[in-house]
């Protein structure tokens, strides 16, 4: 079946997704995108850090930090009474894995509060 080039502005007949003009920019973008994904994926799942986060010593660890401060640490300094979801930790584990079991490295955040703080993180490791 004819259609038109999926790229904007094409008006190339073609019976595939994408002309030949288009389908080899297409193929290119395509193999760029999943060895992104496969850097991302490979640093997010780093088996160092999966093992550390499944450990007793961590778990227990962030059972009594959670116990100790129930709330929201950066809700609290805005006057905002959240609980705390997630135990974070202050200074990274990539840029210090000394401090992962260490209780005054960290913090107890909200899920929001802690994926704006790992957000930045990442973007600040990207420059």
């Amino acid at each position: 079946m004819n259609k038109i080039c999926a790229v904007a502005g094409c008006k190339s007949v073609t019976t595939k997704r994408h002309c030949s003009k288009h389908a080899v920019i297409a193929e290119k973008a395509n193999k760029q995108r999943a060895k992104a994904r496969a850097v991302s994926s490979n640093k997010r799942y780093d088996p160092k850090f999966k093992a550390f986060y499944s450990s007793p010593e961590w778990k227990r660890l962030r059972d009594i930090k959670i116990r100790a401060n129930p709330l929201c640490q950066d809700c609290l300094v805005n006057k905002i009474i959240k609980p705390a979801m997630d135990v974070d930790h202050v200074e990274e584990l990539k840029s210090n894995w000394s401090l992962r079991l260490q209780y005054s490295n960290l913090r107890c955040l909200c899920r929001s509060c802690h994926m704006v703080k790992t957000r930045l993180e990442k973007l600040g490791r990207q420059k």
